[in-house]
Parts: structure tokens; C-alpha cells; sequence
């Protein structure tokens, strides 16, 4: 394949998947400039060796997963105590309001904190990027019945860790 085709299908990927991007994005971080941050490392990662991915054969899935690394790096940088809560004791449903965006989103990725990567991941694809569990699987190259029971067991877990802590 022309090196220029396949910059064009990357530019043409990243122009396609923008608003799911951004929104993966906006999940795992509280600032606006974190989310541009992260998406600016993961243009310039992709489109800088372009010419090494010629071989990739899910171009979606790789960029899904490449995101879902520059987001993990960002954080790992950031040590950040707002992204990450340990104590859900300090909760309340009344944080769960759409006037308490920053709580929920704290709650959300305090409850997903808990989870096993492969089942966070599962469900932040599902619900905030809104793909089908088709997709899914294809993005994180597991099997169709694996992507859905990963995603059925870490929403269990997320239900019984809100029954806990009287959130749900």
C-alpha cells in the first residue's frame, strides 16, 4: 500500500471516529486541556509513523487502543488525586445530578478504577463511544462473546459496588 493512501485512511479514520475520540477522551479526564492534550499526542503518534502501520490489519482498533495508551501515560504523569478515588464512602446520589458533572465523573471513574482494564475498557467503548459489541470485539481483537461478557460482568460488579455504598 502508497505511503499517501495510507495516511489519507488514518487522517480519514481519525476525521470519522473524532466525536467518539473525544468523548473516550473526556472520560478519562476532568480538563478540557487534558482531553486536547491526549488527542494531539495521539495524532501526532499516529501520523508520525504512518509508515510502520501498514501492517495493521483493525486501523480502528489500533487507534482505539493507541488512545486508550496516551490517555494511560497522561495519567500515570499526572498523578492526579481528582481522577482517581480510592473512598466511595464520600458519595452521595445526590453527586449523580447533572448539575454535579465533576462528582459524577469522579464516581464513574472511581467505580471503573475497580474493574480489570479489559472490562473498563469494554464498558467505556460501549457507553461512552457508544459502539456495538461487534465493533468492540474487533477493536480490542477478542472474540464477540468475550467483548459482551466482559461488559456484563464488570456492570455487575459496578451495581453491587453502588449497592454497597448505597448509590444505587
Amino acid at each position: 500500500m502508497e505511503k499517501g493512501n495510507l495516511r489519507q485512511q488514518i487522517e480519514r479514520a481519525l476525521e470519522e471516529e473524532r466525536n467518539n475520540l473525544f468523548q473516550y477522551a473526556s472520560y478519562r479526564f476532568i480538563e478540557l486541556a487534558d482531553v486536547e492534550d491526549v488527542l494531539q499526542d495521539l495524532y501526532v503518534t499516529l501520523l508520525s509513523k504512518f509508515a510502520s502501520l501498514s501492517g495493521i490489519a483493525n486501523l480502528k482498533g489500533y487507534i482505539y487502543r493507541t488512545l486508550s495508551n496516551c490517555c494511560t501515560s497522561r495519567q500515570r504523569h499526572q498523578r492526579n488525586d481528582e481522577v482517581y478515588i480510592n473512598d466511595l464512602s464520600g458519595f452521595d446520589v445526590a453527586d449523580m445530578s447533572p448539575e454535579s458533572f465533576e462528582d459524577e465523573f469522579r464516581l464513574i471513574n472511581a467505580l471503573l478504577a475497580r474493574l480489570s482494564p479489559e472490562q473498563s475498557e469494554t464498558i467505556r467503548l460501549k457507553l461512552h463511544c457508544g459502539l456495538t459489541f461487534e465493533q468492540i470485539a474487533e477493536i480490542t481483537e477478542v472474540p464477540l462473546p468475550t467483548a459482551k461478557s466482559r461488559f456484563r460482568y464488570g456492570i455487575d460488579k459496578l451495581r453491587n459496588e453502588l449497592k454497597k455504598y448505597n448509590l444505587f
